[in-house]
């Protein structure tokens, strides 16, 4: 199946997670930004409309 894999970095400065009274579960230090790699698969090759998201893995880089 054809790969294709994009290294991505994501603002999540705006992203909250809050637990169900609407307090923060989001760190205080966490980076605004994260860099992520994305696989792109095509499950319908040789199908051109077939690529759709199939992983995003988070790195433990520093903040791009």
């Amino acid at each position: 199946m054809p790969v294709v894999i994009f290294q991505v970095c994501t603002d999540v400065s705006q992203f909250q997670i809050v637990d169900k009274d609407g307090n923060s579960l989001v760190p205080a230090d966490r980076a605004p930004r994260v860099r992520t790699n994305m696989g792109v698969l095509n499950y319908d090759y040789p199908d051109a409309t077939g690529w759709r998201v199939g992983w995003v893995e988070e790195l433990e880089e520093p903040s791009c």
